[in-house]
């Protein structure tokens, strides 16, 4: 069996030509499936009927079965246009399906698709969300213990958390947009595929990256997990990459297919389906406490024990937050530090206290969906001044840095436990 994993299709006007071209160089590898990882449209198309039609016409020339899911893109919407959009209703019609999320088993291979679903008003921050519903969640908690008794490959338009994917430097965790449920529920994915280890491979896009990185391919709970280039000019290093993947006895082949050379395949990792033991090939392995930093560089990291996260603070005057359950960075406490290197980060109450050098205070609350400064966001940061710090002073902890092609990985020393 093979099956071809097209990534995001956004593109300027004028290249439906090229993009074509690229499906006719998909389709010569005869797959017997195809997998549209979402995000569907020309650029000031995308999540609109017009977009959401050119790109199914162009997966037709694919001449294969697609299974199609949406990306946050498809099913955007700004806080006066949310009555205008109608993504579902636009999917049942092109694709005769009533929902993007899919399952079948195909040769032996459990085969799960989720899609990333509208965000409901009353949560509605930021308009790039990865938001998936309880009912979704459910459905596939329902489908992965129907299913325990085969190997399964889940398909998602954006990685879970954790899986160490670190493709393009944290613009979207800055927008909130890294993985799959990120502001949600991220956590419920990771716990799943903790529960159901017959998952032995997820693959994702969304990062528009493409496969000449290490981490293009990694190894994390167990699990590899696979990033998919993209065929367009949205590629953001220029490549123009698709994923492949041939399976057959138990074992799965994933594959690149560079569309600059189409006529070979370039295997870079081999996955026991049938044992799910380590990965052959080139992969990364997710370090806890490590985060791409890109261009930029740590000044400074702070872990408050009690609350299972760390503050990390940049020479470019950014302070994340990195949660080391998710493994993951959850958001921007701040985007723009004025002092970085000169902060003072407290605890109390359930809040997070934060002097920049000698300004006044400020703090936000621990859990509060709208803590973090968010690029494009609806809903300004909910942090509130302060006549003095407050709590317990959180003390520095220490860190490395090492530079990769990806840029600056920062790892963080956490507690053990």
């Amino acid at each position: 069996m093979r099956i071809a994993l097209i990534g995001d299709l956004q593109y300027k006007p004028g290249e439906d030509a090229e993009i074509a071209g690229r499906m006719r160089q998909v389709a010569a590898q005869k797959p017997d499936l195809a997998v549209f990882l979402g995000d569907m449209g020309c650029n000031g198309a995308t999540g609109t009927l017009a977009g959401m039609t050119a790109c199914k016409a162009l997966l037709e020339v694919l001449e294969c079965p697609v299974a199609a899911i949406f990306g946050n893109h498809d099913v955007e919407y700004r806080p006066d246009d949310s009555v205008s959009k109608t993504p579902e209703r636009w999917y049942r019609d092109l694709f005769n399906r009533q929902h993007p999320w899919q399952a079948v088993e195909m040769d032996g291979v459990f085969v799960l698709c989720l899609s990333v679903e509208r965000q409901p008003e009353h949560t509605l921050m930021t308009q790039h969300a990865l938001y998936v519903s309880d009912a979704q969640y459910a459905w596939a908690r329902d489908q992965l213990r129907a299913h325990r008794h085969l190997p399964t490959i889940v398909f998602t338009h954006a990685p879970m958390a954790g899986s160490g994917l670190r493709c393009f430097p944290p613009i979207h965790s800055a927008a909130t947009d890294a993985y799959l449920d990120h502001g949600f529920h991220a956590m419920r994915w990771r716990e799943l595929a903790f529960e159901n280890p017959q998952i032995r491979l997820w693959c994702s896009a969304h990062f528009h990256m493409g496969h000449d990185y290490t981490a293009a391919v990694t190894w994390a709970q167990n699990l590899v997990h696979v990033s998919a280039g993209v065929m367009t000019s949205a590629a953001r290093d220029g490549s123009r990459h698709t994923r492949i993947l041939d399976i057959r006895d138990g074992m799965a082949a994933v594959c690149t297919l560079d569309h600059a050379s189409p006529h070979a395949l370039r295997q870079d990792v081999v996955v026991d389906l049938t044992h799910g033991t380590r990965p052959q090939g080139n992969f990364a392995e997710a370090i806890p406490g490590e985060v791409l930093l890109g261009e930029d560089r740590a000044l400074a990291a702070y872990v408050c024990a009690e609350w299972n996260r760390a503050y990390l603070v940049t020479a470019a005057g950014k302070l994340w937050e990195y949660d080391w359950r998710l493994g993951e960075l959850t958001g921007a406490i701040s985007l723009r530090l004025n002092k970085p290197g000169e902060e003072t980060l407290c605890v109390r109450d359930d809040r997070l206290y934060v002097r920049d050098g000698q300004a006044d205070p400020w703090s936000v609350g621990k859990d509060d969906p709208a803590r973090f400064e968010r690029l494009s966001g609806y809903v300004p940061q909910a942090s509130r001044p302060e006549k003095a710090l407050a709590g317990q002073t959180l003390e520095k902890t220490g860190f490395s840095q090492r530079v990769s092609r990806e840029g600056t990985y920062v790892r963080i020393a956490l507690p053990e436990f």
